[in-house]
């Protein structure tokens, strides 16, 4: 068997996506070597890797961004190290768009078209994702109580990233779904609870 010809520097170990690879003169032959893995439609990552945390997960998805786009609602709380809810997958990626701009559809991907408010998004190493805030605001309509207190007990304590304030700001500002349980977990949610 033969060896793959070397990627071109930029690519070499990172995920990248299709289109810049053929940007800089890949061929579709050698986008398809064995060298390399698919995790997502048009973005292709070294074979062997070993499996990914969500800092990874997220990174091998970003070339498919549109700038536009950012993680958020699960995604984004797990990024800030805010702990999930029991039985949640933390590699299926959530990922949203402000209206009138689309949300994504892919395998791997829950896409969130959100209403007409401009984006608040923090960059973690060159990647976009929602301000904690509204993440946290976004999991009320699906997340459990306690779940909500939990990643609200993170993300205003240890995690230090929200002050309890911003949390009640954003519940009383722009929360519709989810209102009354967010409304409860703030209740509950104690700064310095660690």
């Amino acid at each position: 068997m033969r060896r793959p010809q070397p990627l071109p520097e930029p690519l070499r170990g990172v995920p990248f996506s299709v289109g810049a690879a053929r940007a800089m003169g890949v061929t579709a032959g050698r986008l398809d070597a064995s060298d390399l893995e698919i995790p997502f439609r048009g973005v292709r990552i070294p074979r062997g890797a070993s499996p990914p945390d969500i800092a990874e997960r997220c990174a091998q998805y970003a070339p498919r961004l549109r700038p536009w786009q950012f993680f958020s609602h699960d995604t984004a709380l797990a990024r800030f190290g805010a702990p999930l809810p029991l039985g949640s997958d933390p590699l299926v990626l959530h990922v949203s768009a402000h209206r009138p701009n689309r949300e994504p559809r892919a395998e791997g991907v829950v896409g969130h078209r959100l209403g007409e408010r401009s984006p608040a998004v923090w960059a973690v190493g060159g990647i976009p994702f929602e301000h904690p805030a509204r993440a946290w605001r976004h999991v009320g309509a699906a997340w459990q109580h306690d779940d909500l207190v939990a990643a609200g007990d993170y993300i205003v304590g240890r995690g230090g990233l929200v002050t309890l304030d911003q949390l009640v700001d954003e519940v009383e500002l722009h929360a519709t779904r989810g209102r009354s349980r967010l409304i409860r977990a703030l209740s509950d949610i104690r700064p310095g609870s660690e």
